[in-house]
């Protein structure tokens, strides 16, 4: 059975189209492919599923750049209580401290990221 794919038509160029497809777990993915491949169905676009998978991929693979994050709650909870958040007026009046904290408990940080970018454009791929 033929599987198609709503896709979203970001951009046509010449004969090609960037298009964006919203996957079943929330996930985009976006493909260069032949405009010719696109099927339009009054303002909806789809296209076969082994069209799609065939596509050029466009974007930085940001699943090997921002590895998987994972958590506990007591992490979280700790961090915010270090630094005095416990009541609702704390957390309304220091968003910008509820962000730090969130990226600290993560480990996430705007320079790994950028650095795994500047990597992956190098060539310098980093499991």
């Amino acid at each position: 059975m033929e599987v198609l794919l709503k896709v979203r038509n970001i951009k046509t160029k010449q004969s090609a189209s960037l298009v964006e497809c919203k996957r079943e777990d929330g996930s985009f993915e976006r493909k260069i492919i032949p405009s010719e491949l696109i099927i339009h169905e009054g303002e909806n676009s789809f296209i076969k599923k082994e069209d799609f998978d065939m596509g050029m991929s466009y974007g930085l693979p940001l699943e090997d750049i921002v590895k998987d994050i994972y958590v506990p709650a007591r992490t979280v909870i700790n961090n915010f209580h270090a630094i005095g958040l416990w009541t609702y007026e704390d957390f309304m009046s220091r968003p910008n401290e509820i962000i730090s904290s969130i990226m600290s408990s993560t480990g996430l940080n705007l320079n790994s990221i950028l650095q795994g970018i500047k990597a992956h454009k190098k060539g310098e791929h980093h499991e």
